[in-house]
């Protein structure tokens, strides 16, 4: 008698296709909470990584009152016009970018009227292993730079909003004013005398401050985008700074 294995698929029984769902249906949970955890344990890595950003610089000099000549035009059609001295040069920063596409295509308009414009790229430096155990260790310090990271990829987007005309004056300034509030908050509950404390006290008061300035005077500026330009050109200069204080003893 001839047995053929071609007439028909096999057929499982309704046991084994129970267990087959219910062992793809936990593969897919699984891979889901896994990607989750992976995201969250990403983003707490994040703040303490190397943060890069692409300062515009229309011009350069090795002595700041050169590039004063300059500043007034840079100015006038709003840039922020902020000297920042880098590596034995002074640079007049028209503004900074999180995206170097975007720093890339603003200097190529900026060529015409400033032929030596160029985008220069400054990173934070990792935050040094006893800098981040203590961090890790105080709540209000770890929040306060995931608080700082995440504020400052806000901004810049808003920002870009707001110079687009996407988004108006009144929303983007209520953006900031509970920022100006939690910058307050952290004033308030970061307490400690070890260096480490005391680096963080300067500086979070340092930026709660400026954002305070900024708020108080930004419906009196004449050129909002020179005036926000400034600020976030400011804001970046003493991020990098905060980091670089981090390289306690």
């Amino acid at each position: 008698m001839q047995v053929t294995v071609t007439k028909g698929a096999f057929k499982k029984s309704g046991k084994l296709k129970s267990k087959s769902v219910i062992a793809t249906i936990l593969i897919f949970v699984f891979a889901f909470v896994s990607t989750v955890i992976l995201i969250q344990i990403k983003k707490k890595t994040l703040v303490f990584e190397e943060h890069y950003f692409y300062f515009v610089c229309a011009d350069s000099s090795k002595k700041i009152g050169i590039l004063d000549n300059e500043k007034e035009y840079l100015k006038n059609i709003g840039g922020a016009s902020v000297t920042h001295f880098y590596k034995e040069n002074f640079y007049l920063v028209a503004n900074v970018y999180l995206n170097l596409a975007d720093a890339e295509e603003i200097n190529a308009g900026l060529i015409n009227n400033f032929p030596r414009s160029e985008v220069v790229t400054i990173k934070t430096e990792k935050v040094p292993k006893q800098a981040k155990n203590s961090i890790k260790n105080d709540v209000w310090l770890l929040n306060f730079v995931k608080f700082l990271y995440e504020y400052n990829k806000q901004f810049y987007l808003n920002s870009m909003d707001f110079y687009t005309g996407k988004q108006t004056e009144s929303d983007f300034i209520s953006s900031l004013v509970s920022k100006s509030l939690e910058f307050d908050e952290f004033k308030k509950n970061i307490e400690g005398e070890a260096e480490i404390y005391e680096v963080f006290k300067e500086y979070v008061g340092l930026f709660s401050l400026q954002l305070t300035s900024f708020l108080n005077n930004f419906y009196i500026a004449k050129n909002k985008q020179h005036y926000v330009s400034a600020y976030y050109v400011g804001f970046v200069i003493n991020y990098l700074e905060f980091y670089d204080s981090l390289k306690i003893s």
